[in-house]
């Protein structure tokens, strides 16, 4: 499954924001990677993680604290913060890299049982347990595509292939 909870990093989020001062470097970046976590502030549990947003945050951080490494008044901190965001975009593209790979996986298998015509004789028929196993790999593919499609927001180029891949995926149901 796709399992990208925030565990204690939230309490960590939520104490540098409360503990530094609101128009503080630090505070924004806690607030910005909170907000990009999908995290809310009354314990609910998260909403999506928004990947594009997360990415920027840590870009426009990451070359502010190059820059002007003054405007930052903690730095143990704000390293601190960054890499608490920089490993949730880190997971979220793993997972998102191992359910792509199981839909692709899918799809190639779909092609090799769909031969264009008058090319090579037809395989045997797969027998009924493998294709009962292949149909059940599907179906968990699509199911994985699903709990990350509500728990990730993807650029949307990933979005738009992910849509494919699953669309073609659930064809061969």
């Amino acid at each position: 499954g796709v399992e990208l909870g925030l565990g204690r990093d939230r309490e960590i989020l939520l104490s540098a924001q409360e503990l530094s001062a609101p128009s503080s470097l630090e505070h924004v970046l806690a607030r910005e990677i909170f907000g990009a976590l999908g995290a809310s502030g009354d314990g609910q549990p998260p909403s999506q993680l928004d990947v594009p947003r997360l990415r920027e945050v840590l870009e426009q951080a990451q070359r502010s604290m190059q820059s002007s490494p003054e405007a930052w008044l903690n730095h143990t901190s704000a390293g601190r913060l960054w890499q608490i965001g920089s490993a949730h975009a880190h997971a979220a593209a793993e997972a998102s890299a191992r359910v792509y790979d199981a839909l692709q996986a899918q799809a190639h298998l779909n092609d090799r049982t769909r031969l264009p015509h008058g090319h090579s004789p037809r395989p045997p028929p797969p027998s009924r347990s493998r294709a009962r196993a292949s149909e059940e790999a599907a179906v968990e593919a699509l199911h994985a595509c699903a709990q990350l499609h509500s728990a990730v927001r993807l650029p949307a180029a990933e979005a738009t292939a992910f849509h494919a891949l699953a669309t073609e995926t659930a064809k061969s149901l």
